[in-house]
């Protein structure tokens, strides 16, 4: 009898102490540090102010994930766009650029996709559209992706999360290491020199 009441109890404490899903997530940058712009594209952000834009164009603006077990979309507790834009700044902003939204450099982050896939693990994707205009001209108009694998405790909001930050930091990491957004934003274009002549012997 005592065996039976202590079955009784594990499973029944188990039940209780089992993880519920997340349908609402309060989205945080979290496991990685802020990513950083290479030489080139720091010398680019530096030379002059940029205005910074951040646009959400995903087709359903508050969810941020799917839990595939529970067939259920997770969304964001707060203003998905918002974090996005607070992200942008603190990145643009740690690399050295000077915001200012009447800058004649416009820099626009329009994003396409950002969410978690729960299942089997935490599978992270970002979708990032840059476009950079100066004096009214389009200089750069280039997507930029991040996807990212996370193991961890089941319906885990800080799991959630660090699949999204990896994701988005992979994203934009790829924007800030790219030569041509730095040309985008005025630094020297790609030289074209010719191979030198072959030289003759003496």
């Amino acid at each position: 009898m005592r065996i039976l009441l202590l079955v009784l109890f594990f499973y029944a404490t188990a039940g209780c102490s089992r993880a519920r899903p997340v349908t609402n997530l309060t989205l945080t940058w979290r496991g990685e540090s802020l990513p950083h712009p290479n030489a080139e594209v720091s010398r680019a952000l530096n030379a002059a102010p940029v205005a910074l834009f951040v646009r959400d164009a995903r087709s359903a603006p508050t969810e941020v994930g799917f839990d595939e077990r529970n067939a259920r979309p997770i969304y964001a507790s707060g203003d998905v766009a918002t974090w996005c834009a607070d992200v942008a700044r603190s990145v643009f902003e740690g690399g050295g650029a000077r915001i200012d939204p009447s800058a004649a450099t416009q820099i626009t982050l329009q994003f396409e996709a950002l969410r978690v896939v729960e299942g089997g693990m935490f599978n992270g994707e970002a979708l990032v559209r840059v476009s950079v205009t100066r004096g009214g001209v389009t200089t750069l108009n280039d997507v930029y992706s991040g996807k990212s694998k996370r193991w961890g405790r089941t319906h885990n909001p800080d799991n959630m999360n660090e699949a999204i930050t990896s994701a988005l930091s992979v994203a934009l990491k790829r924007l800030l290491t790219d030569r041509q957004f730095a040309v985008a934003l005025g630094g020297d274009a790609p030289a074209n020199v010719p191979p030198p002549l072959p030289t003759r012997g003496l």
